[in-house]
């Protein structure tokens, strides 16, 4: 289990939980986000999760906390689904452009389908179209218009608008784009260095902390000079290992390489 900073140009690793034998993700999450809250109480106002994590006993934590969370809606066995199924004909629809997407929201507020949470919740609905291209069988380009749809719950407030939970929501794509898609295709996240469960957690972190210091170092301190010619973070830590290797080569015996 990861908790990771998003709408951010560093995408910090606050926190890493091992879901250990015989527990689901869910049981971790919620070991997680409580030592979240008991430790960095402040660092973190909304929670952005995806649809496992629509689950009373994680979202009663952040109630509980006072903490603001956004959670995709996936299951139509839900009672909220079906709420939502009824509530959709008489919606006032509200339209916008956001990321080349045309974008209809349907926003509802007070809704009470879902015992086991014991709170009201809000819910957005998005229909997204947005024109793609794609190589046909002769290997030539054709554009085609994806429709996408969404639902999101979330106990955000009215004060807080349907796009402001539309960003939220797909902001929880960053834990996959710039996080676990970095971190394992640059950063060895998914090599076992060693076995012991200790190692396994020590060498998460060490790679958590090296990927986001990297990329604060990236944006934010980075300077001109060197900015004109490194511009992506994989420049930036091949010019760290030309580095080391030029100040540890003095120190290596005769012949090693």
């Amino acid at each position: 289990m990861v908790c990771q900073i998003v709408l951010c140009s560093i995408p910090a690793i606050l926190d890493i939980e091992p879901i250990l034998p015989g527990e689901g993700e869910t049981i971790a999450a919620a070991r997680m986000l409580r030592r979240i809250l008991d430790e960095q109480p402040r660092m973190v106002d909304v929670f952005t999760c995806d649809a496992l994590y629509a689950d009373a006993n994680v979202l009663k934590i952040l109630n509980k906390a006072r903490k603001w969370w956004v959670v995709v809606l996936k299951q139509e066995a839900r009672e909220a689904y079906s709420e939502i199924d009824r509530l959709l004909p008489s919606a006032a629809p509200i339209s916008f452009h956001a990321n080349d997407a045309h974008v209809i929201l349907c926003d509802f507020h007070g809704l009470t389908a879902w015992d086991a949470l014991n709170a009201p919740f809000r819910a957005v609905v998005s229909e997204e179209k947005k024109w793609r291209c794609h190589l046909n069988n002769e290997r030539k380009r054709e554009k085609f218009l994806e429709t996408s749809h969404w639902r999101w719950l979330t106990n955000l407030p009215d004060i807080y608008s349907a796009q402001t939970v539309h960003r939220f929501g797909h902001a929880r794509w960053d834990i996959e784009n710039r996080g676990f898609n970095e971190l394992s295709n640059f950063c060895h996240l998914n090599h076992p260095f060693h076995h012991h469960p200790n190692a396994l957690h020590a060498m998460l972190w060490l790679i958590c902390i090296a990927f986001t210091i990297t990329r604060a170092f990236f944006s934010r301190n980075l300077k001109p000079q060197l900015r004109s010619r490194i511009k992506t973070i994989c420049q930036l830590v091949e010019e760290f290992r030309l580095s080391f290797t030029r100040a540890i080569k003095p120190l290596c015996p005769q012949g090693y390489t």
